[in-house]
């Protein structure tokens, strides 16, 4: 199965939500797991469960799709996640962006776990799949800095850690540039820096992280470009 049929089906499974009961909805599995704006729904009822999902989507509404992406992790398993719109016909005259986002996990095809954001203004930065087979959708102010261990690297967040395979140099060509290498081992969210002390960062959560003597003075003034790109008016 390709990566638009992927698509279509996901979006068939989100304009299906608010229409009908959870389980008679297509391409999922009778035992998917469904996950709303972060509470864990699994094993509550199928009506309480509606009643929150009717929460987002009602009968006067429709489905705006905003973009949709495929990750694929192996030969049978999928994560697609996309964003879109709940327009309301008769009272809404064009909203404004994509306010909603679901990420779906699909196992041949057939939906496995269902997440469910509302009124997330800001974009999943990043997929981490997890020693534990736990699969993670971090946003970039969530990211404190990201530290290698060998081949794994563990992602230091606002909430704790997160563990995943990977390595610094495939990572830092494709985050944003306000993620810098600080060393060998490090990449840094700029926007979690506390204080730059004697060759040492201070992020927000008070961590401390050195600083190679022979490139203290080039972090520094790359440290303060960032600072002024930030303030710049």
């Amino acid at each position: 199965m390709n990566e638009i049929e992927m698509i279509i089906r996901t979006q068939i499974i989100v304009e299906k939500i608010g229409t009908g009961k959870t389980e008679s909805i297509p391409f999922c599995s009778k035992a998917a797991n469904w996950q709303i704006n972060m509470f864990y729904e699994k094993g509550v009822p199928h009506k309480l469960l509606q009643k929150k999902l009717c929460i987002h989507f009602n009968k006067k509404c429709r489905v705006e799709h905003g973009h949709y992406n495929v990750q694929v992790m192996d030969s049978h398993v999928c994560v697609v996640y996309g964003n879109f719109y709940i327009r309301d016909d008769e009272a809404d005259i064009g909203g404004q962006g994509f306010p909603y986002e679901i990420t779906v996990i699909m196992k041949s095809g057939i939906a496995e776990r269902i997440i469910l954001y509302g009124n997330r203004d800001e974009p999943i930065l990043c997929m981490i799949r997890s020693d534990e087979d736990h699969l993670y959708m971090l946003r970039e102010s969530e990211i404190l800095y990201i530290e290698s261990n060998h081949n794994n690297l563990i992602w230091h967040c606002r909430n704790g850690e997160v563990k995943g395979r990977g390595t610094l140099k495939r990572l830092e060509a494709l985050l944003p540039k306000n993620f810098f290498r600080l060393q060998r081992g490090y990449i840094v969210n700029f926007n979690h820096i506390k204080s730059l002390e004697q060759r040492e960062l201070v992020i927000d959560n008070g961590d401390l992280l050195l600083i190679p003597v022979r490139s203290y003075y080039e972090i520094k003034r790359h440290i303060q470009e960032l600072y002024a790109e930030e303030h710049f008016f």
